[in-house]
């Protein structure tokens, strides 16, 4: 099991360390979904006690990270494809809203940034450089989150996010996939500039769904 503290600013406590470590490492596919996660294993692999390590795991059950299965002990996360779908429901609502209520209240310099964005993934997609492309995806949508001006919505929405980044299914966005969301994200774009709050949110969970649509017949292959 390869888990390390680096990158980690080491002002922090060595539980915060440890559990920001440990997130990191599911949502980057280090750990895969379904991984067995053993205290003392953990421990010895991070070169600390198991104290930190027991209580990063109880942060990250909390989060719906980690699961404690009966007689098997705790494993990060694996989600059914019905599990996934009810993710997406619960997405497009919540993106769906946040794009009706940034559409009435978002500024010049946030919209320039989100235009910014679109162009960049745009970019991003023609050089095949995926892991950019997906920088500027995620940071278009969080732009939109933050400017729906609801932090419990936010709150809500990293939720949701970190479960469907475990299923690492990147791969959607090769080929026509990756230009129709930059299209729609410029369409969503377009409703939130003319601060039409009904176009914006119809556009945004059309983006949602149509997201949801492959992702659900690429993990269905898999």
């Amino acid at each position: 099991m390869e888990l390390e503290l680096s990158g980690i600013p080491l002002r922090e406590n060595l539980e915060e360390l440890v559990y920001k470590a440990f997130k990191q490492s599911i949502l980057s596919g280090k750990l895969a979904p379904g991984t067995r996660l053993i205290e003392e294993e953990i421990a010895k692999a991070m070169r600390v006690s198991k104290t930190p390590v027991r209580h990063a795991l109880a942060r990250l059950q909390s989060e719906g990270l980690v699961v404690a299965i009966p007689w098997q002990g705790k494993r990060v996360v694996s989600l059914t494809l019905e599990e996934v779908s009810q993710l997406y429901d619960v997405r497009e609502a919540l993106e769906g809203m946040a794009a009706r209520l940034a559409a009435g209240q978002l500024g010049e310099e946030v919209l320039a940034q989100m235009t910014a964005h679109v162009a960049d993934s745009e970019r991003h997609l023609a050089q095949g450089d995926m892991e950019a492309f997906l920088v500027a995806d995620r940071s278009w949508h969080d732009l939109l989150i933050r400017g729906s001006g609801n932090d419990l919505l936010a709150q809500m929405m990293e939720g949701v996010r970190n479960k469907i980044l475990i299923m690492q299914v990147a791969s959607i966005y090769y080929g026509r996939r990756g230009q129709d969301s930059v299209a729609e994200h410029r369409s969503v774009l377009e409703a939130l500039y003319a601060h039409d709050s009904d176009a914006a949110e119809q556009r945004m969970r059309a983006h949602i769904c149509n997201v949801r649509a492959i992702v659900l017949k690429t993990l269905a292959k898999n």
